[in-house]
């Protein structure tokens, strides 16, 4: 523990004493420094980038049972190093690697204080749930879901907190067609991340009934470029 506090905010002080007063820094070395200099540890890898260990492994070969910890939340749809590793361990990691993962239950409620107890080995400990309330207030639904709930882009429910995808798809008529004169409409979000294209239609119902039908939506890409 004191290892991880000493590498993962810089500028710690560790107060780290032995029985006597004077050989604190010794024991510091026969404890704990090997272990730092075998041990490369890379946090937040969801911003690394492929190609990370390639200038990391020659380092470790020479060591005696070197060990590369590789740290952090969900990630973007950019983060293919990080992705690759957390695909890679729900599959199966292998002998020589571990994998440990907490993260909210797929379809759970972002907002519902159960999820979180379900998903966050601090919560109780070094935070509290008015700290996790406040979060959940401040950030945006996806930044809340990928930071807090390890949830990756397409596990985020935020689609369907309004309207349940249930009573949407319901409402879906596949008689209602677009008729002149056609008129598109298209919307991106603040970040771009994701995009939507809708046209206007509509059906016969006994009488004439205009509709607004989403025809595209997704991520966005060149498609919504």
């Amino acid at each position: 523990m004191v290892v991880h506090r000493a590498r993962r905010w810089a500028g710690s002080w560790m107060l780290y004493g032995a029985q006597d007063r004077i050989h604190a820094r010794a024991k510091w070395e026969d404890d704990h420094l090997a272990t730092l200099q075998r041990s490369p540890f890379a946090d937040e890898a969801w911003a690394l980038e492929q190609g990370l260990e390639q200038g990391l492994s020659p380092t470790m070969v020479t060591r005696p049972q070197p060990q590369l910890w590789v740290v952090s939340t969900a990630g973007t749809a950019r983060s293919a190093y990080f992705r690759g590793k957390v695909e890679r361990g729900r599959r199966g990691p292998g002998s020589s690697v571990a994998y440990f993962e907490w993260s909210a239950v797929p379809d759970s409620d972002p907002g519902d204080r159960a999820t979180w107890w379900g998903c966050m080995p601090a919560l109780g400990h070094t935070v509290t749930e008015a700290r996790i309330a406040a979060e959940f207030e401040r950030l945006e639904l996806a930044d809340f879901c990928r930071a807090y709930l390890n949830w990756w882009p397409g596990e985020i429910p935020a689609d369907w907190l309004v309207i349940t995808e249930a009573d949407w798809r319901a409402l879906a008529d596949p008689d209602s067609a677009a008729v002149d004169p056609v008129a598109f409409a298209a919307d991106v979000t603040l970040e771009r991340s994701h995009a939507a294209i809708a046209v206007p239609g509509c059906a016969q119902t006994g009488s004439a009934m205009s509709r607004s039908s989403t025809t595209a939506r997704g991520p966005a890409g060149s498609w919504g470029a």
